[in-house]
Order: structure tokens, then C-alpha cells, then sequence
């Protein structure tokens, strides 16, 4: 009796260390404070696609967590006066408080979600050495 209770007991031990585990490896919602907006469940598979043969280099997901902490919300006048496309882009989705959407990413630190949204790394998203960030200074 006493052997089963035990097996019982590290069965469950076992149970919680691996919830604690795939809890702390799921990832964490990315926060826009000035935008009021979290993303999670960031996919792309990172092909790229390489638009004038510039031979871009591949990208990881902190990359676009940099973009989608920092970035600002810009509309296309402001995007064709202050910023540059890369033409060095990848496609991939996330979730925008809680609503799945797609994106597509700009070499340049600019990000298009699906649903509207144009964020664009500017003046605080490039001001950490964030090296996409096609933000022109002079447009302060």
C-alpha cells in the first residue's frame, strides 16, 4: 500500500513540474503601452523575400517583439515621409488582444498587420541600436 501511495505521489510531483515547465516556455505577450495593445502567438515560418536581391539576412521573432514593444502606429503619409522600405520582408500571424490577424514585416523596422495597423520603428524603437530601422532622424 504504502509503495503505491508513493508512486502516486511522485506521479503528481511529476505532473506539476511539467505544467511549471511548459508554462514558463510558453512565450509572453508582447505589451505596446503607448498603443494600449498586446500581441501573442507570433508565427512565420522567416522565409524571406528578398524583393532586390540585397541578400537579407534571416530574422528571429525578437526582432519583431522589438517592433511590436517600441514601434509607433503610423498612417501613410507619415510612413512615406519618415520611413524607408527595405524590400527585405517576411509574413507571418499573431494575435492582437486576443484577435488572430496576419502581418508582413519590412527589413526597414516597418510592420503591417492585416487588421489596419502600420507600426513603424522610429525615434524610440531605434534609439537602442536596433539595427532594422530605415526611421529618417531628421523628420523629428
Amino acid at each position: 500500500m504504502l509503495k503505491n501511495n508513493s508512486c502516486r505521489v511522485r506521479d503528481v510531483a511529476t505532473g506539476i513540474w511539467l505544467l511549471i515547465l511548459i508554462a514558463a516556455c510558453a512565450p509572453v505577450p508582447v505589451n505596446n503601452a503607448a498603443l494600449g495593445v498586446s500581441f501573442s502567438q507570433i508565427t512565420s515560418d522567416y522565409t524571406v523575400a528578398d524583393q532586390h536581391n540585397y541578400g537579407c539576412n534571416t530574422i528571429d521573432e525578437t526582432v519583431l517583439r522589438h517592433v511590436l514593444r517600441h514601434g509607433s502606429a503610423v498612417n501613410e503619409r507619415e510612413l512615406h515621409d519618415n520611413y524607408s522600405l527595405v524590400g527585405c520582408t517576411i509574413k507571418g500571424s499573431l494575435f492582437v488582444s486576443g484577435q488572430p490577424t496576419t502581418f508582413t514585416f519590412d527589413y526597414g523596422g516597418i510592420m503591417r498587420i492585416a487588421n489596419g495597423t502600420v507600426l513603424a520603428c522610429g525615434k524610440h524603437c531605434c534609439s537602442e541600436q536596433f539595427e532594422y530601422c530605415s526611421w529618417d532622424k531628421k523628420a523629428q
